[in-house]
């Protein structure tokens, strides 16, 4: 707060750790802003002063500001108007929905007093520039937190890397989760035993770091790898699909026992590594054959399937199964699995021969991270692809993904 209240700033940045209390800095300054807006505003005979409230959705901004300055501060009087602005402090906020270019509409061509940007480095870049060059009023700043991304990253390069130059008056604090005491030490450690790698420097420690070398580091095969007695009774089961054409198509079979999820057997055929591709027709005779070799009917499982897979969701369907669309969100994903696999939520049977082999060859696009992107190289990830289709579709929720 020392910064907002002494600070000569233009644009004042909170980055670092996962709760470690940024937002909640920001809410209250967003608060404080208000009022200084209003104040600002009338001084130069600006009865209705315009202000941004920026977020990746509607319900980023409930949930990560509205709700909980309400929470904090519930005489706050907000009103609402027919366009989804509202008033508070005399100072009509105006939202922009940053994830996407189309969330700008309703800012174009106002002059606003000012903008605080939840998420930031989530947002579109021409999202976030277009709500910079409506800050045109006189003293308007311009307040954001974010998480770390790839040091790449056009939010780090362009605005956190240049807040040693004096002209640009852009004010950096950092956090690392150490900096919330609020927080329940057993919570914290329980925070940091989901994350590893990139994904721990990067939600634990605050750093701005690069996506390199193998993306499941974490894996291990003397914990990991379990085979449950052959009369063991499952609770629950589901079969996750990598589908390809020239590529490999890959079944994998999940089961639940004691709360815990068993990937119990895998299928995988390569056209490329046979040299003969399969129709959708005698890809759904092995998946008939793979249920059959387990005991299961149709009825047991529900298939998780590749979206990209319309034809042969099609044929699915038209011989009985149950088909479900994975999430294919590829980067919070791997962040999910991973944080199955270090709280004890996953494991595979000695069967999942390919997917182990997957393991090993599954890394970070060096030339993609250079760039300021986070992505797999797209080779040896059908296993991987498989995996994550499940996990983050069924589990997220168990792990806060």
């Amino acid at each position: 707060m020392n910064d907002y209240f002494n600070s000569n700033f233009k644009t004042l940045i909170l980055d670092g750790a996962v709760r470690a209390g940024k937002t909640i800095v920001n809410n209250r300054i967003f608060s404080m802003e208000l009022k200084e807006v209003k104040k600002r505003a009338s001084e130069h005979g600006v009865k209705n002063p315009i202000y941004i409230l920026g977020g990746v959705s509607s319900k980023t901004i409930s949930n990560n500001i509205l709700n909980p300055l309400l929470n904090e501060q519930p005489y706050l009087d907000i009103k609402w108007d027919k366009n989804g602005s509202f008033t508070l402090f005399g100072v009509k906020v105006v939202l922009a929905y940053t994830g996407n270019i189309g969330g700008v509409g309703g800012i174009r061509g106002s002059e606003a007093w000012g903008a605080y940007i939840n998420e930031a480095s989530l947002a579109n870049e021409k999202v976030f520039k277009e709500i910079t060059t409506r800050l045109s009023a006189p003293g308007a700043r311009l307040i954001c937190d974010t998480n770390p991304d790839n040091p790449s990253h056009w939010l780090k390069r362009d605005y956190i890397d240049k807040a040693s130059d004096p002209e640009k008056r852009i004010k950096v604090h950092s956090f690392n989760i150490d900096d919330n005491e609020f927080l329940d030490p057993e919570y914290v450690a329980t925070l940091k035993a989901q994350f590893t790698g990139v994904f721990y420097d990067r939600a634990i420690r605050g750093l701005w770091v690069l996506s390199d070398g193998a993306i499941y580091s974490n894996f291990d095969k003397e914990k990991m790898v379990v085979d449950l007695p052959p009369d063991t009774t499952f609770q629950e089961s589901y079969v996750s699909i990598d589908y390809g054409t020239l590529n490999a198509t890959v079944f994998k079979l999940w089961r639940l026992y004691k709360r815990k999820w068993y990937c119990t057997d895998e299928y995988y055929y390569s056209g490329r590594e046979k040299q003969r591709q399969k129709t959708d027709e005698e890809y759904v005779s092995d998946l008939e054959e793979f249920y059959k070799s387990n005991n299961l009917k149709k009825g047991q499982a529900k298939v998780i399937l590749d979206p990209s897979a319309a034809s042969f969701r099609t044929a699915l369907k038209k011989r009985g199964f149950s088909v479900k669309s994975a999430l294919n969100d590829v980067i919070n994903g791997i962040r999910c699995e991973m944080s199955a696999m270090n709280t004890g939520l996953v494991y595979w049977s000695s069967k999942c021969v390919h997917t182990f082999k997957e393991f090993g060859l599954y890394i970070w696009d060096e030339a993609a991270a250079n760039r300021g992107e986070d992505k797999p190289v797209k080779t040896d990830d059908h296993c991987m692809d498989a995996d994550r289709y499940f996990i983050y579709t069924i589990l997220r929720k168990l792990v806060g993904g």
